[in-house]
């Protein structure tokens, strides 16, 4: 049975400073999009991942969101969860932050995974691969600043085609999910972060029921856990359960010039 790995820092000072400022990143400028949105959005294609014996969700969140919105889903083109999360921790094992994860992404980048591999003992030093790691964000912003409970802040960010990385509490019913749609009811035990790619508003339960809002998504937990790695979630537990959430803006470039997948 694959182990729920969590590993979200909660960084009150870090989010309320990232998310009114752009931190040496040009703004996530994306097209206008109506008041009217959609009802259904269709969940954006993810390359699977599964969190390992670290701590690490924000990153295998975050460069999960990267390689999916630049179209990578398998091969030499994904990134490395572990270049990032060395880059922010120094090699320790300790969680982190979204808003220090996106600053990091920014300011120093990820490398893929055939020059860091998702492995444990004997992967190269982050030192040793500083000068081949040009796979950077252009920018990032916070989706819920000053509104955690407007759901359709986050619907607005999916209908424009961004992925929501977002970071909650979870609980038993997180880590015990196989099918169906996770309510957040059962009392939390860790902070992770996860990301949303689509939802649907018009969605009833086993016994016709309407439910609302449920939003789909996929974890860092293995194809073994859930729905095949993915997740089915209510408007109602991301409300109750959300600490913050960001976008990030995706180049095929970086600061060397080096285009993904070559």
């Amino acid at each position: 049975m694959t182990e729920c790995r969590t590993g979200l820092i909660l960084s009150p000072r870090w989010e309320a400073e990232l998310a009114h400022v752009q931190m040496l990143g040009s703004p996530v400028w994306l097209p206008w999009v109506s008041n009217q949105l959609p009802e259904i959005v269709k969940p954006i294609p993810t390359p699977p991942v599964l969190q390992q014996r670290f701590q690490d969700c924000v990153p295998c969140a975050l460069v999960t969101a990267m390689a999916a919105q630049l179209g990578c889903l398998e091969g030499s083109c994904l990134f490395s969860p572990l270049s990032l999360y060395n880059r922010i921790n120094n090699g320790h094992d300790y969680g982190s932050s979204l808003a220090m994860a996106v600053r990091a992404l920014r300011l120093w980048g990820v490398c893929t995974t055939d020059r860091m591999p998702y492995a444990g003992p004997g992967a190269p030093t982050w030192e040793s691969l500083v000068p081949s790691t040009p796979y950077v964000i252009v920018g990032y912003r916070c989706v819920l600043p000053s509104r955690p409970g407007n759901v359709n802040l986050i619907k607005r960010e999916l209908a424009k085609g961004q992925i929501v990385i977002i970071g909650m509490s979870v609980g038993d019913d997180w880590r015990n999910y196989r099918s169906g749609v996770i309510e957040g009811e059962s009392h939390p035990t860790g902070a992770h972060a996860v990301i949303l790619t689509g939802y649907d508003s018009n969605v009833y339960d086993v016994d016709d029921v309407f439910v609302g809002d449920v939003f789909r998504g996929q974890n860092s937990w293995g194809r073994t856990w859930g729905e095949r790695g993915m997740f089915r979630v209510s408007a109602d537990c991301i409300r109750r359960s959300h600490y913050t959430a960001w976008v990030v803006d995706t180049s095929k470039y970086g600061y060397w010039g080096g285009r993904l997948g070559t």
